[in-house]
């Protein structure tokens, strides 16, 4: 599983190694974090690889909105916020977010990942059945 993480410091990305180091462990998967300073870095990550996560905070979170769209529904995107609430979902649309943490909250990232994701999931979930059902191999 690779995360990238867009102009974030050093502090917020120990906490988003740490949340994913207990992921890794309950799931078995390795985690491969990749972190850029600015959104042209971001992008030419995004063209080359798959991430399952995308992490940015405020101004960077505009990455999101030039994530082509083919990989904007693969990826679960995160903003972190210095004032928003964690898991509101109008701060999150506001964004181009899946969801939206404040870095308050950190200490409860890992529970909060899991109910982005969990939500990104149900969001596509119809679309990908009609995908691979529409798919020719």
């Amino acid at each position: 599983m690779q995360i990238l993480i867009v102009g974030i410091s050093t502090e917020i990305t120990a906490a988003i190694k740490g949340a994913f180091k207990g992921i890794a462990a309950s799931t078995g998967k390795t985690c491969e974090v990749i972190q850029v300073e600015d959104e042209k870095q971001a992008l030419q990550e995004i063209f080359k690889k798959d991430f399952a996560f995308v992490f940015a905070i405020a101004p960077k979170e505009q990455i999101f909105r030039f994530i082509p769209i083919e990989k904007r529904r693969e990826c679960v995107c995160i903003a972190l916020d210095k004032e928003g609430r964690s898991l509101d979902v109008f701060t999150a649309f506001i964004k181009n977010a899946d969801g939206v943490v404040n870095v308050k909250d950190l200490n409860k990232l890992e529970e909060y990942m899991t109910e982005i994701a969990k939500r990104h999931e149900e969001l596509y979930r119809g679309f990908f059945k009609v995908k691979a059902e529409v798919e020719v191999v």
